[in-house]
Order: structure tokens, then sequence, then C-alpha cells
């Protein structure tokens, strides 16, 4: 395996673990549909580690990981929002952002999207 696949892979589980630890804690918290948003990203993650290892296509479901990753952290930033807290949902919203710049700057290098 190629450094930057096991670099990949390293941030795939990372993001996997994190997120499936924080979609339990928020079922403890009653928050479901939250819960159930970092659940379903984390589930992708954990899929796309599998999928490196089997050198298989990855392109789009990295696209779908990323699209999802957007979902997450604006959910994490309106959890954030609702709790009253001050200036950590902006760093989730920045982090959206660097996901979907990374996602259109992909998707138009792979171009699956016009120019």
């Amino acid at each position: 395996m190629k450094s930057k696949d096991k670099l990949n892979s390293i941030a795939y589980a990372l993001n996997g673990i994190l997120f499936l630890m924080g979609g339990i804690m928020l079922i403890d918290d009653g928050k479901l549909i939250f819960a159930t948003i970092q659940l379903l990203a984390s589930i992708l993650n954990i899929m796309m580690v599998l999928k490196i290892r089997k050198k298989g296509k990855i392109e789009k479901l990295n696209h779908i990981i990323l699209a999802m990753n957007i979902v997450v952290c604006i959910s994490v930033a309106v959890d954030y929002i609702l709790a009253n807290k001050s200036y950590i949902q902006f760093v989730w919203i920045f982090a959206a952002l660097l996901s979907l710049v990374a996602l259109i700057l992909q998707m138009k290098r792979k171009k699956t999207l016009p120019n």
C-alpha cells in the first residue's frame, strides 16, 4: 500500500471512529436526527477504508463521503447553535466549507463537473 493510501486509510478510519462515537453520544442525548447523520457518515468512512485496501474504484464513494462530511459538519454546527454555544459552530462551518472546496476540486479534476 502506498504511503498516500495509508494516510487516507488513517484519515477515513479516524473519521469513522469519531463519527461513531459522536453518533452514540447523540443517541444518549436524544438527538436522533443528528445521531443518524453521524452514524451514516461513520459507516461510509469505514467502507472507504475497506475499499482502499481492495484497490477498488473509490472515486464515487470518496465524493459521497466528502458530501456526507459536509452534512455532518453542518449538523454539528446547527447543534452547537441550538445549544447557544459561542464560536465553536464557526469552526464546524469552516470545516464544511473546506470539505465543499475539496469536493468541487476533486470533481473538476475528474471532469464530473462542468468548467
